[in-house]
């Protein structure tokens, strides 16, 4: 199922802001693009606040169905990026850091993992 009466959705600042960081889509084409993807994107659930997501490939997109703003769009993990964040998760956990110092080292771990994916 495709998102209803997609024409009138309007992006919320935040994903405006998301789009042009995540996908690099300027603001002038932002309307066109994001257009495309919900009038192909498919249902996949309502999120515990009422918001709807969709997906189309790999891009997510989340909707609020009663403001009709775009709430925020990302790409979805794949299955490689979600076994480091896993795997990372199960370091702090067995390590027992918590807090600002589980934040720091979670995000060396993931700058590492990304900056050795993307040297193969």
């Amino acid at each position: 199922m495709t998102v209803l009466n997609f024409d009138k959705y309007k992006l919320s600042d935040h994903a405006f802001e998301r789009i042009q960081a995540r996908f690099n889509i300027p603001r002038s084409e932002a309307y066109t693009w994001l257009r495309r993807l919900l009038e192909n994107a498919e249902f996949v659930r309502i999120d515990g606040d009422g918001c709807e997501l969709y997906k189309l490939k790999e891009v997510r997109i989340v909707i609020n169905p009663l403001t009709h703003f775009v709430v925020t769009v990302y790409q979805a993990d794949t299955l490689q990026d979600q076994y480091y964040r896993e795997m990372t998760e199960l370091m702090m956990n067995a390590l027992g850091i918590k807090d600002k110092e589980a934040e720091a080292l979670k995000k060396k771990t993931w700058k590492f993992f990304l900056e050795r994916k993307n040297k193969k």
